[in-house]
């Protein structure tokens, strides 16, 4: 696949996840982000944006732990640095999934039905557990730059703001870089039997495989036996993995039997722009938080970019 050479130049350091892409702005400083790690809810949290999951789980209850309020204050003043990312956040599409992929990620994937982007959203914008999916192990760091991208992408970010983050031509190389990386992703096993929406339970010949199929299909970690290890486990997953009838469908791209692609975080993003807008209509900090972003941002006095859209609604209850 042809590759930009202004993104591998201009790429940063090897910071994985989000901060990758977040490190690619020019106005931001890169001294404290050093030792932050940031995630989806840091990013959601410091704007006010309360996910249906976020919600749901009590998430918000992470800012009272000091490190979480270190990072949400870090970001709260860093973001404001850089105009052009700080109204990409606020525009209306913002941690609101893209409806569809573009033709050029959907090939990517190989598969005859690929994940919907809420599907994918829900198992990479926080993974099922820590080091669920391990794909990003040995990758080069335009791949790690192309992973972090699709990220942002995926959590509703203006594909314009994008382009202008990263400094390309326009939304044809941004769709190159975001392929790259499902093209890696696909490589690695777990996550293409899961892309490919295989049900692996018929492929089970024991007890210790079963179990391991239903934890995979359940986002749960490998179990442990009496003794606390897992190696008996990591024998059977790989011998799950690597089922001939498995590979085959991984392979060929084309899945036997049902349908079996489990969303792990449900709710992690708002699937449609009416969903998000009725939350911002409510009474919540977290709303009225998002409210006062906005009218900051509008009271701006620079000239504002004609794609940018920051519905308000009603009066800021902070």
């Amino acid at each position: 696949m042809a590759w930009s050479p202004i993104l591998v130049d201009l790429c940063p350091e090897k910071r994985s996840g989000y901060m990758h892409f977040l490190m690619h702005s020019k106005g931001i400083p890169k001294g404290k982000a050093a030792n932050t790690q940031l995630s989806f809810y840091h990013l959601a949290l410091s704007l006010g944006f309360k996910t249906p999951y976020i919600e749901e789980k009590a998430v918000g209850r992470m800012v009272m732990l000091e490190p979480c309020l270190n990072t949400l204050d870090w970001l709260r003043e860093v973001l404001w640095k850089d105009k052009n990312l700080i109204r990409g956040l606020y525009h209306e599409t913002a941690f609101v999934v893209p409806a569809a992929w573009p033709d050029r990620i959907t090939k990517a994937f190989g598969l005859s039905e690929p994940p919907t982007p809420y599907e994918m959203a829900c198992a990479t914008l926080v993974e099922p557990y820590s080091s669920f999916w391990c794909y990003q192990r040995g990758w080069p760091n335009k791949v790690v730059c192309s992973y972090s991208a699709l990220l942002w992408w995926l959590l509703g970010l203006p594909e314009q703001t994008m382009i202008n983050h990263l400094g390309i031509g326009g939304e044809g190389e941004l769709y190159q870089h975001l392929a790259l990386s499902i093209h890696h992703m696909m490589r690695h096993k777990r996550f293409a039997t899961w892309a490919c929406g295989i049900d692996l339970t018929p492929y089970c010949t024991n007890r210790f495989m079963h179990e391991v199929a239903i934890n995979f299909h359940m986002g749960k970690p490998l179990p442990r036996d009496a003794h606390g290890s897992r190696g008996v486990y990591r024998q059977a997953q790989d011998k799950l993995f690597m089922h001939p009838f498995v590979t085959s469908q991984r392979k060929s791209g084309q899945r036997h039997g049902r349908l079996v692609r489990p969303i792990y975080r449900d709710g992690i993003i708002w699937q449609s722009l009416e969903a998000k807008q009725e939350w911002e209509r409510g009474d919540s900090t977290g709303a009225a938080r998002v409210q006062l972003g906005r009218k900051k941002l509008s009271a701006m006095k620079a000239e504002k970019p004609s794609w940018l859209k920051l519905p308000l609604f009603g009066p800021s209850k902070l």
